[in-house]
């Protein structure tokens, strides 16, 4: 190995251990900013008891806070839904044949796999920590 190798793979193992040394603190400080951000925003995260989100495809239905919700796991990721129509504020039904929600009242629909309709509904973010599902409710 010439000289200039030898610099550059000091170089290369170098930058690689400051990486290595300095990816949990970054990651602590990023957690940090986000909790600050929820705070900012008024977001609650609220566990949501005696429910695995993503231990399969589909829907579910959750009543937390008062509240009525439903959950959609694609596979990938987990999108939750506030089950009121924000036009005529009743609650939505699920149509599983078609894997859409329904208001009858207003006599709309909204496909929660491709995420389009004329029904509009809240959307709340979800996260899992420690295997313990939260909602963030405003």
């Amino acid at each position: 190995m010439d000289r200039l190798g030898f610099f550059s793979y000091v170089k290369k193992s170098l930058v690689n251990t400051v990486k290595e040394i300095s990816v949990p603190f970054v990651e602590e400080d990023i957690k940090k900013v986000d909790r600050w951000i929820d705070d900012l925003a008024g977001i609650e995260w609220i566990p949501i008891q005696g429910k695995e989100l993503d231990d399969a495809v589909g829907y579910k239905d959750l009543y937390i806070a008062n509240k009525h919700f439903l959950s959609f796991f694609n596979g990938e990721d987990v999108r939750i839904y506030e089950k009121v129509c924000q036009k005529c504020h009743i609650i939505v039904h699920w149509l599983s044949y078609d894997e859409s929600l329904k208001c009858f009242q207003c006599d709309t629909s909204f496909k929660v796999k491709e995420r389009q309709g004329e029904l509009q509904l809240k959307e709340y973010r979800a996260k899992c920590e420690n295997g313990i599902w939260f909602i963030g409710i405003l």
